[in-house]
């Protein structure tokens, strides 16, 4: 789909250690002024620290040769070059980062629903869960939900800075964090 030329798995290191990896998932973002720089969303737990973010690797097109398979697409796009972190919100769990390298042809920018989304629209998840080739969840968007710190809950009004969503198919894992939500708006997702 045109959304997943938009997400890539993410690899970077933590406490500057070379023998380990970690993996999540970050999407590429556009601007207002649709420049084109390679504006990246991922998650703070995954890279909160100018240290993790200058080890960033993106894999783009990493994914499936063809639904229902087990081999990776071989176009599949590893870019080095790590990233300048922006801006990190803990209350989000939010890191908006500037990679380094460039996305490859084909990557594409997502745009942003300004706003939350209604209740009980129908949502799409595109993720690499245990740094696997990208997966979809389906679901709808069930609640907002208020956290602090790991405690969660479900916000009566929609003042929550988090969606709770109800999947109906997939789920999300270690390596899904930083993963956008998709929803249909007028003809765009």
């Amino acid at each position: 789909s045109y959304e997943a030329r938009a997400v890539a798995r993410m690899e970077y290191m933590r406490d500057g250690d070379p023998n380990y990896s970690y993996y999540c998932t970050g999407t590429l973002m556009a601007d207002t002024a649709v420049s084109g720089t390679p504006y990246f969303l991922t998650a703070t737990h995954c890279v909160g620290t100018q240290t993790e973010a200058s080890t960033v690797s993106t894999y783009w097109f990493y994914r499936s040769a063809a639904c229902q398979s087990t081999v990776p697409n071989p176009n599949a796009v590893e870019v080095q070059g790590g990233s300048t972190l922006l801006r990190v919100s803990s209350d989000s769990d939010l890191s908006f980062l500037q990679l380094s390298g460039r996305p490859p042809t084909g990557a594409v920018h997502a745009g942003s629903l300004v706003g939350q989304p209604a209740l009980d629209v129908a949502v799409g998840g595109l993720h690499h869960p245990g740094g696997e080739l990208l997966k979809l969840s389906e679901g709808r968007v069930n609640a907002y939900g208020s956290c602090i710190g790991n405690f969660c809950q479900a916000d009566e009004g929609s003042d929550g800075n988090y969606l709770v969503l109800r999947w109906t198919r997939g789920v999300t894992a270690q390596g899904s964090s930083g993963s956008p939500i998709f929803a249909q708006v007028g003809s765009r997702r």
